[in-house]
C-alpha cells in the first residue's frame, strides 16, 4: 500500500513582516502528496500559492503545524537530508551566468556526490535521463548568459530531474515558455509523475492546462479559502468561478474556459451541432454577441427579431445560413462573413 510522499498536519502558512505576521492560508490544512501524482496548486496572483510551495518544501517555517517528508517532519532534516527528499525550481534567475548547461545539471548529484563533487555511473546514468527528459541536449554545452528564458526553465527542471528526489516542487514553470513548450512541459510532468511514481505538485496559471493533466488541484483563492480535489469536482462545485470570479471575465463550466463577459450583447441564435458550431459560438461570443443555450425552435427569435444562424453542411464543407425578420435568407460561405454581416448590421 503506497504511503503518502509529502503530508500536513494542522498547516497554517504566512511569513512575518517586522512586528506584523502576515497568515497567507488560515488553515488548518490537511494536505497529502502521493506517489504517481501530480497535483497544481492555482490561485489568483498574491493569494500566496509561493509561500506555500516553499513552506511545503522546509524554506519557511510555517506559522503553526508540521510538514512532513517520508515520515520525517521537514524542518528537523538537514539541508542534505532535504534535497534527497524534495527537488525545487523556483523563478528566481540563475546567478552563476558562465556555468555550462551540463555543469548547473550536474549539480543536481550534490546531495548524492558530496563536497568534492564525483561522479559515478549512477550519477552520469542519472543527468543523461534528466538532460533527455527535458529536451535540452541541443544547448547542453552551451554557457547560461547565452539562454533564453525558456530555455534556463528547461535546464533548471534538467537539475531538479537530476536530484532524483521523491517530490519534485515548481513554482510558475510555464511562465517563459511559449505555448506549444507550455503543452509539452505539462504533459512531461504527468508522464514523468505516473512513470516514475514520483510525486509533482507544481503552482501555476494554467488552469486549462491543468484541467488536462492534474489529478488533483489545490485551489488557494485567499488566507481564508483553500479548496482541494479533482479538478472536475472544483469545476461543477463553482469553485474556480468564485476564485477567478472578474466582472468582466467568467469561467464557462461548460468548456473549461474563460469566457470575456460584454455589456448590453446582441442575442443571436445558432441553431447546430458539433465541432463547425462550437467554433462558431465562440466566434460570435467574441465578437460581443450573447449566444442563448438550449434554443429548441427558431421561428419565435426570428419573429422577435432576433437573428438566427443555422450551421449546414454541403459537399463535407460547412456553410452558414442567417435568418432575419423581414429579410431573405442568407447564405454565408465564412466565419468572418457571417461576423461582418452581422456586425454591420448591428451598427
Amino acid at each position: 500500500m503506497p504511503t503518502q510522499l509529502l503530508k500536513t498536519r494542522d498547516l497554517q502558512t504566512g511569513y512575518h513582516s517586522g512586528a506584523r505576521t502576515v497568515v497567507t492560508t488560515q488553515g488548518p490544512l490537511e494536505l497529502e502528496v502521493w506517489p504517481g501524482q501530480l497535483v497544481c496548486l492555482l490561485g489568483p496572483n498574491g493569494a500566496g500559492k509561493s509561500t506555500l510551495l516553499k513552506t511545503l518544501a522546509g524554506l519557511h517555517a510555517p506559522l503553526k503545524g508540521r510538514v512532513e517528508a517520508s515520515g520525517a517532519e521537514i524542518r528537523s532534516l538537514s539541508p542534505n537530508q532535504r534535497a534527497r527528499q524534495i527537488s525545487m525550481v523556483l523563478t528566481d534567475k540563475i546567478s552563476s551566468h558562465h556555468l555550462s548547461v551540463y555543469s548547473l545539471v550536474a549539480l543536481g548529484r550534490y546531495p548524492y556526490s558530496g563536497w568534492m563533487g564525483g561522479l559515478d555511473e549512477t550519477d552520469k546514468k542519472t543527468i543523461e535521463w534528466a538532460i533527455d527528459a527535458a529536451g535540452i541536449r541541443p544547448f547542453l554545452d552551451r554557457k547560461l548568459f547565452t539562454l533564453s528564458d525558456g530555455e534556463s526553465q528547461k535546464v533548471m527542471l534538467a537539475r531538479a530531474l537530476a536530484q532524483d528526489t521523491p517530490v519534485l516542487m515548481l513554482d510558475e514553470p510555464t511562465a517563459h515558455l511559449d505555448l506549444p513548450s507550455r503543452i509539452r512541459l505539462m504533459r512531461l510532468l504527468h508522464q514523468l509523475a505516473h512513470d516514475t511514481g514520483k510525486g509533482v505538485l507544481l503552482s501555476t496559471h494554467e488552469l486549462e492546462l491543468a484541467l488536462q493533466v492534474a489529478d488533483e488541484v489545490w485551489l488557494l483563492q485567499n488566507a481564508d479559502s483553500f479548496h482541494r480535489g479533482a479538478p472536475e469536482d472544483l469545476v461543477l462545485s463553482g469553485a474556480f468561478e468564485a476564485a477567478f470570479a472578474h466582472e468582466d471575465i467568467r469561467f464557462d463550466k461548460q468548456t473549461g474556459t474563460f469566457a470575456i463577459n460584454h455589456e448590453d450583447r446582441q442575442p443571436v441564435v445558432l441553431m447546430g451541432q458539433g465541432v463547425t458550431a462550437y467554433w462558431t459560438k465562440r466566434a460570435l461570443q467574441r465578437d460581443g454577441f450573447f449566444v442563448p443555450e438550449a434554443v429548441e425552435d427558431s421561428v419565435p427569435a426570428v419573429e422577435g427579431g432576433v437573428p438566427v444562424v443555422r450551421v449546414q453542411e454541403e459537399g463535407g464543407r460547412p456553410y452558414w445560413m442567417l435568418e432575419r425578420k423581414g429579410r431573405q435568407d442568407q447564405r454565408l460561405d465564412s466565419i468572418s462573413q457571417l461576423l461582418r454581416v452581422l456586425s454591420e448590421e448591428a451598427s
